[in-house]
C-alpha cells in the first residue's frame, strides 16, 4: 500500500520583521518639524521604526518635550496607496466614539510636492499605546484580542448608520471578498499552498464570517 505524500512544513512568518521603514533620521527637516507642530511640542526623542506591518512608511514613537508620547505615521509619495491610506486612517479614528479602544488623534496633515522635498507627504499622530503583536499567540493574548474585538462591537454598533458611505462602495466593489469561500467549497478557486488543514472543513464558517459586513450594512439602510 502506497503511503500519503508528506504534508510540507507550514511556512513561518516572523510577523515582528515584516517590512523595512525610515528611521526619524531619514526624514527631511522638513516632515520632522511639521510632525513636531502636528504632535504639538518638540521631539526630544524619536525611538526606531517599527519592524511589523507591510507599508513601508514612516512609524514610530515620539517623546515630546512637554511629556507626551505620541506614534507618528508619514507615508512618502513615492508610494501614492500611502497618501490615502494614511488620509483615510486619520478620517476613521477621529469618526470612533471615545470609549473604542483605539488610539486617540491627535493630528494630521498632507504636505504638499516642494514643501518639504519634491515629493507630498501624508502624516499622522495618535496617541502612543504599549502593545505587541501576539508571537507566538498564547491563551492570554486570544482572550485579550476576544474581549476588545467585543467592546468594539459594543462600541460601534449604534454608530453604524454613521459609517462612511465609502465603506459600502469598497465592499460591494469586492464581491470576490465576501464569495471567496464559498469559491473554495464549491471547488471554483483552489486552496493556496501552506493553509492550516483544518480550512478545508470550516469553510462554511469563514463564508459566514465573510458576510458579516454585509448584514451589518443592512442593518445601517445601506444598499448590499
Amino acid at each position: 500500500m502506497s503511503q500519503p505524500a508528506p504534508v510540507p512544513p507550514v511556512p513561518q512568518v516572523d510577523y515582528l520583521r515584516t517590512c523595512v521603514r525610515p528611521d526619524w533620521d531619514d526624514l527631511p527637516s522638513g516632515v520632522r518639524e511639521a510632525l513636531a507642530d502636528v504632535a504639538g511640542s518638540a521631539v526630544t526623542r524619536a525611538h526606531p521604526s517599527a519592524t511589523s506591518g507591510f507599508t513601508g512608511g514612516f512609524a514610530a514613537v515620539l517623546d515630546l518635550a512637554d511629556g507626551r508620547r505620541v506614534f507618528a505615521k508619514a507615508g512618502q509619495g513615492s508610494n501614492p496607496h500611502l497618501l490615502g491610506a494614511y488620509a483615510r486612517e486619520a478620517q476613521v479614528l477621529a469618526a470612533l466614539p471615545e470609549r473604542c479602544p483605539a488610539p486617540a488623534p491627535v493630528g494630521a496633515r498632507h504636505l504638499p510636492a516642494g514643501a518639504a522635498d519634491d515629493l507630498s507627504w501624508q502624516l499622522l499622530v495618535t496617541e502612543a499605546v504599549d502593545g505587541r503583536v501576539p508571537q507566538p499567540w498564547t491563551e492570554a493574548a486570544v482572550e485579550a484580542v476576544h474581549d476588545a474585538s467585543v467592546r468594539v462591537r459594543e462600541v460601534l454598533s449604534p454608530h453604524a448608520a454613521r459609517w462612511p458611505d465609502r465603506l459600502a462602495e469598497h465592499y460591494l466593489s469586492e464581491p470576490a471578498v465576501a464569495g471567496c469561500y464559498g469559491d473554495l467549497a464549491r471547488g471554483d478557486r483552489a486552496l493556496t499552498w501552506g493553509q492550516p488543514r483544518w480550512l478545508p472543513e470550516r469553510l462554511d464558517v469563514l463564508q459566514g464570517l465573510a458576510l458579516v459586513p454585509a448584514y451589518m450594512l443592512q442593518a445601517a439602510d445601506r444598499p448590499v
